[in-house]
């Protein structure tokens, strides 16, 4: 049985579309590119000291058939307490496919052709925040305190986490695919939708997910200089990469709620915390 959750939306594969059609069949919620009021100060001599860029909403996302974790509404519930004021988004298979087939037609039959749920999760993020912009955060990371004045004067940020897996990992550590924000339209995120149109069919994390983010973020960095990637202490302090050294926390969803509690009291720091549930795994393992 499906039961509302946050802002309405149902915890089964039957939610409504984030985006609403008219009649027409034309989309009335989103159907420019969000207005930006840049927030200007300016100082003695009348120059701008800061600019957000960044447009207020939060988006997230889960793909059925499994219904929204409880666990997860709490943590999504952070979201609403950190930023009471801004746009809430939360995506599912059937406004994902809407949002792609309304804007980027020619991409639908990449999406459609993609054999796991979290590939189409994946791709997905990357429109979010290509055509509305905003924070995209995955279902089980928590703010902890807002963050605001972290985007100040920023087009792109991500959140590092400590450790390197690849060479081509960024010099600040590994950055991943739960936690980005950006404004609307930054070129970085065309190149990203272009790399997972052409690339194989291989694992999640290669095709679609944050090994190939992270080569293509090196690339553009190589070119551009307006991506920020904050160092770990502040959006993913809790690594599974140094797993070893970081024991007040426990990664794949085991984790009781006093737990949780501890796992947090050890970062400072942090705005975000992530818990890698590694929720999508199950989709893999049904597939054998």
């Amino acid at each position: 049985m499906s039961t509302l959750t946050l802002d309405g939306y149902r915890n089964d594969s039957s939610n409504a579309p984030v985006l609403k059609l008219d009649s027409r069949g034309v989309t009335v919620d989103s159907q420019r590119i969000p207005k930006i009021v840049p927030v200007l100060e300016l100082d003695s001599r009348g120059v701008t000291v800061y600019s957000q860029r960044i447009p207020k909403i939060v988006h997230q996302c889960w793909y059925g058939p499994d219904p929204f974790p409880k666990k997860a509404i709490n943590w999504t519930l952070t979201w609403k307490r950190c930023f009471p004021d801004w746009e809430y988004k939360l995506w599912n298979e059937v406004s994902n496919r809407k949002l792609i087939e309304t804007y980027y037609p020619w991409f639908l039959k990449r999406y459609d052709e993609f054999p796991l749920n979290i590939m189409r999760g994946d791709a997905a993020r990357y429109f979010y925040m290509h055509h509305f912009g905003g924070v995209y955060a995955d279902h089980d990371t928590i703010c902890i305190k807002p963050f605001q004045h972290m985007l100040i004067n920023q087009s792109v940020v991500f959140g590092a986490m400590k450790g390197r897996v690849r060479a081509y990992d960024a010099p600040e550590g590994h950055v991943t695919n739960s936690f980005f924000a950006s404004e609307p339209r930054h070129p970085f995120w065309m190149e990203m939708i272009y790399a997972i149109q052409k690339t194989p069919f291989t694992d999640p994390g290669t095709a679609t997910g944050p090994w190939i983010l992270a080569q293509g973020l090196q690339a553009y960095r190589k070119r551009h200089n307006d991506i920020k990637v904050y160092p770990h202490e502040y959006f993913n302090p809790f690594s599974w990469i140094d797993r070893a050294n970081q024991k007040q926390c426990k990664d794949l969803n085991r984790m009781s709620r006093k737990e949780e509690e501890e796992c947090i009291k050890s970062f400072p720091k942090a705005y975000v915390i992530g818990f890698h549930t590694k929720t999508w795994d199950k989709e893999m393992r049904r597939r054998g």
